[in-house]
């Protein structure tokens, strides 16, 4: 995540110094979140023989922003694969099982990254909000949970 904000800022200065105009939309999990509070081991994704290949970390604070990433393990991890990880609000405040999602809140970020995506984050207050996560290695894996 980093690397790749560095990588934007450094080629969009590269175009300003040579005259081009630029226009640069920013990541969607460029909201420069920070993981703190309680961490939440949500799901570890397996092979059928067990092997760890990532884990979806949700971090929970007493108050504030919660915060997720998908983090790879074992040989998915250095390896250059598409995963993602969203983490938005919901207009439920108790769980019904489903999630309407509150447009424009929370974070996304989906990318062909080596060792992690995220970390995203929402402000859920009193409201319940879902985790969403992919993990694409010799088929698809898919995480989808509602928490309040």
């Amino acid at each position: 995540m980093k690397l790749k904000a560095a990588f934007t800022s450094f080629m969009t200065a590269a175009a300003l110094a040579l005259g081009l105009v630029v226009a640069v939309a920013p990541s969607a999990a460029a909201d420069d979140v920070s993981c703190s509070g309680n961490l939440q081991i949500l799901k570890t994704f397996r092979t059928s023989d067990g092997t760890a290949l990532g884990e979806v970390q949700l971090y929970t604070p007493s108050a504030g922003r919660h915060c997720a990433k998908l983090v790879k393990l074992g040989p998915t991890r250095g390896v250059s694969s598409e995963i993602g990880i969203q983490l938005r609000k919901c207009t439920q405040t108790t769980n019904t099982g489903t999630c309407t999602v509150v447009p424009n809140v929370g974070g996304i970020d989906n990318g062909s990254y080596r060792y992690e995506a995220g970390p995203v984050g929402v402000i859920d207050g009193a409201n319940c909000f879902r985790v969403t996560a992919d993990m694409f290695w010799n088929g698809l894996k898919v995480f989808n949970k509602i928490y309040c």
